[in-house]
């Protein structure tokens, strides 16, 4: 009995060690698992699809878990994207993001509809330093969220919206044709050498920065809120309202569109290309783009591309608007696994130089090199069109603290200064409209608006007869009632102001 006792024993002692150490093995196996959280970025024009993806992916991860504990990863989706599909499901999907970068339409939306997380405690306890670039404090970035809830539920993107409009020109055509930009002040000065093209050049004469976009150049109008229609003039003092689609320089708009289409300036390839317009130039489809001019932009650009575009900024100054401030945001899935870690992440992309870098320009010494003065540029035999990592979409970071591409003026970032500087501000600046009273109204005006704004702006219809008609449909949506409810909500801000 006291034999079979022992044996008995030394098995029950073997199972309890041998489970003591199958849950140690498991606890470290947890314990080692390193966090992972995803960004989604955008990366329009990538003619080599960002090959080197996972190598940048690798590089950042180790970073990233070197300074807080998680890996951070970039996920680069279709330009066609419905955010459900990153935010909305509930099992983990293969692009499922962490952290998403959206306009300001979307944001709303999606805030609204309780995609995205609040963000003031974990701003509060993680995010000082997101605050600071932004120079701002956390209640200048509430807002009504899911339910009417208010609260922050996104950061605007790290350097301000500030710029001008311009155009990109292929050097060679303007040559060719013998047309200079020195005297192009706007848009339609451009028209002689774009009718040249359009008679003798088997391209694309002219497009616009982003197909959906259009070419409307828009010097001192702000559009409030998302009404589409109702806008505020930059010098207006009395906060007197305007229907945008019967401003002078709308009509004088849409009846240029309507003569380029006539004179063959814009074709029929115009919105079938998912590429940003410069791009489109470089690759020599397009004689000509309109693009967003700052010198930050600008400067890479022609370091990057050399004599083969010329850029004019048009004759104006930047124009705030709240649009601007608020027209692209980094938001936190509101089904994150990680929240703390997710806003020390994004942290990080507002203050962190090696993330930026990375983010920006790929891995060092093999995606660029840097020489002896600082300056980046591409490694022998590499460029834009063959790099393992090439984004054309570096808005989205805060390449003010990331290196400056060779070409670049050593004094750009003084230079940005300056430029911001010169900035004028819609007396709306930071007024955010509350839709709800006329929901109805808006849901009908936009939607007359993204079913005729694209086809007409392009110069399809018969000129002034089609505007006309579309003017009226805006009015007959209830534009009157919108618009009275805009100045009301507009004079109570002020006057708290």
């Amino acid at each position: 009995m006291k034999k079979r006792g022992f044996i008995c024993f030394f098995f029950t002692l073997f199972f309890c060690t041998a489970c003591s150490i199958q849950n140690t093995e498991d606890n470290s196996s947890e314990q080692t698992e390193v966090p992972t959280i995803r960004v989604m970025c955008w990366a329009a024009g990538n003619t080599n699809e960002n090959r080197d993806l996972d190598l940048v992916n690798e590089a950042l991860g180790d970073l990233t878990q070197r300074k807080i504990g998680c890996r951070l990863e970039m996920v680069y989706p279709s330009n066609t994207l419905d955010y459900r599909l990153v935010l909305g499901a509930k099992e983990e999907m293969d692009n499922q993001a962490d952290i998403v970068g959206m306009y300001e339409w979307t944001y709303e939306l999606y805030r609204q509809e309780g995609y995205l997380l609040k963000l003031d405690d974990y701003l509060e306890q993680y995010g000082s330093g997101i605050l600071e670039t932004l120079g701002c404090e956390a209640e200048d970035l509430i807002v009504k969220g899911y339910a009417g809830e208010e609260g922050i539920y996104g950061v605007p993107k790290a350097m301000p919206e500030i710029q001008i409009k311009g155009v990109a020109v292929r050097t060679d055509l303007l040559e060719k044709y013998q047309f200079s930009l020195d005297e192009v002040k706007d848009l339609e000065d451009l028209e002689p050498f774009l009718e040249s093209i359009a008679q003798n050049e088997e391209i694309t004469p002219i497009v616009p920065t982003i197909m959906q976009t259009g070419f409307f150049v828009n010097k001192e109008l702000d559009v409030i809120g998302n009404t589409g229609a109702v806008v505020l003039r930059g010098n207006s003092e009395d906060l007197k309202t305007e229907n945008l689609f019967k401003t002078p320089e709308f009509e004088e708009y849409i009846l240029m569109m309507k003569r380029w289409r006539e004179k063959e300036i814009l074709t029929d390839q115009i919105g079938r290309e998912d590429e940003l317009g410069l791009n489109l130039v470089v690759a020599g489809k397009a004689a000509a783009a309109l693009i967003p001019v700052r010198p930050d932009e600008t400067e890479e650009w022609l370091g990057i591309y050399g004599d083969q575009i010329t850029i004019q900024g048009f004759d104006m100054k930047p124009f705030m608007t709240t649009h601007n401030k608020w027209q692209y945001n980094w938001c936190i899935n509101s089904t994150c696994k990680y929240p703390e870690l997710a806003i020390q992440a994004l942290e990080l992309m507002y203050t962190d130089p090696e993330v930026n870098n990375l983010m920006l320009y790929g891995i060092k010494d093999l995606h660029y090199i840097v020489d002896q003065n600082g300056f980046f540029s591409y490694p022998e035999g590499i460029n834009s069109e063959n790099a393992g990592y090439f984004t054309n979409e570096k808005w989205q970071f805060n390449r003010k603290i990331g290196g400056l591409w060779k070409g670049m003026s050593a004094n750009q970032r003084q230079e940005m200064e300056q430029f911001n500087s010169q900035a004028l501000y819609s007396p709306a600046y930071g007024f955010i409209l509350d839709e709800e009273p006329i929901a109805a109204e808006l849901a009908l005006m936009n939607q007359i608006i993204s079913e005729s704004y694209t086809s007409i702006q392009a110069g399809f219809g018969e000129g002034e007869e089609t505007l006309k008609e579309f003017q009226q449909r805006i009015e007959n949506a209830g534009f009157s009632k919108v618009q009275q409810e805009v100045e009301r909500q507009l004079r109570q801000w002020k006057a708290k102001s």
